[in-house]
């Protein structure tokens, strides 16, 4: 099989940084919240607002670390889309309905349904966003590049391609995701879990559940990030991560992220990853503290998934 780069490729670091993936984690947790007020374009659908950025297959041959990375809050990350309109394909999202292309094709078109479900409340949140003067607005604005109007514009035009996608379309997402984990898509394990968590009507067979867990486990302990920021950012168990698998996974993405953007980077990672764990405190208490032992065997996962991660990049410089 051919070994895929573990890359952090400079869009997702830029605009979403360790927290790319982190709106389907939240999602998860809010889902299970008590009800509260919280700034957030999520309806009540996980992963589609719209899907995290993505961790795209044809990232740049090395991480520039010319800008920091945000830690986001709530729906942050659907500033991504302001780039997205172009990717609405409507023939590609058929053309999988229909069982046609591959494991990849089927997943790359649940993206296309979770970013067309999630774009009206996206748009709306940019407008509030940008009409409040949100301060991580301007942030991200600044960070990337991309200016609230251009990207108010630009989702607008993206929610212009998504009405050819009726309600009956759009809630096929999950069979798209159910057929590109079993043909073993890269990356789609995260996807389905959440859908599985979240979405799904159905009741979930443990030994399925259990399955999809281990393999999103298996691609956090290979070094992908995507993986690490969505098992270290939940408390939930429902993704199936230890407390101690959780602490290793969230102080390999930091140590990633200092070989990749810097340690100032990692530090402000770190900073905004404690001040969420308070705000939510509220709602959902912090798990425990863990034992000298259980340290000890964070630390040696930590060391492990790094050195997993190292084994993927590119050697000479």
């Amino acid at each position: 099989m051919k070994k895929r780069s573990r890359r952090i490729p400079s869009r997702t670091v830029c605009i979403a940084g360790v927290v790319a993936v982190v709106v389907a984690t939240f999602a998860v947790w809010l889902l299970n919240r008590p009800t509260a007020t919280v700034a957030t374009p999520v309806e009540s659908h996980p992963a589609e607002v719209p899907d995290r950025p993505s961790v795209e297959a044809k990232a740049e041959a090395k991480l520039k670390a010319t800008a920091a990375p945000v830690e986001l809050p709530f729906g942050m990350p659907s500033l991504a889309m302001h780039n997205q309109s172009t990717d609405i394909e409507p023939r590609k999202v058929q053309l999988a309905l229909e069982g046609n292309g591959s494991a990849e094709d089927a997943r790359e078109a649940a993206k296309i349904l979770s970013i067309c479900k999630g774009a009206n409340a996206a748009l709306d949140f940019a407008y509030k966003m940008r009409d409040q003067g949100d301060t991580t607005w301007r942030e991200l604005q600044k960070r990337t590049g991309v200016s609230a109007e251009k990207y108010i514009e630009a989702s607008e035009d993206t929610m212009r391609r998504c009405q050819v996608f009726d309600t009956a379309t759009l809630a096929r997402r999950g069979e798209l995701l159910k057929r590109a984990y079993d043909g073993g898509a890269p990356d789609a394990a995260l996807d389905y879990l959440l859908w599985l968590n979240a979405e799904n009507k159905q009741a979930v067979d443990p030994e399925l559940l259990g399955k999809v867990q281990r393999d999103l486990r298996r691609d956090a302990e290979d070094g992908n990030f995507e993986a690490l920021v969505a098992l270290s950012q939940t408390f939930d168990p429902k993704l199936g991560a230890s407390l101690v698998q959780r602490q290793a996974y969230k102080e390999a993405r930091f140590r990633i992220l200092a070989e990749t953007a810097g340690t100032a980077a990692a530090m402000e990672s770190r900073n905004a990853m404690e001040n969420f764990e308070r705000a939510t405190s509220r709602w959902s208490p912090p798990p425990r503290a863990l034992s000298a032992e259980e340290q000890r065997e964070a630390e040696a996962l930590t060391q492990r998934v790094v050195d997993a991660w190292r084994k993927h990049q590119p050697s000479g410089g």
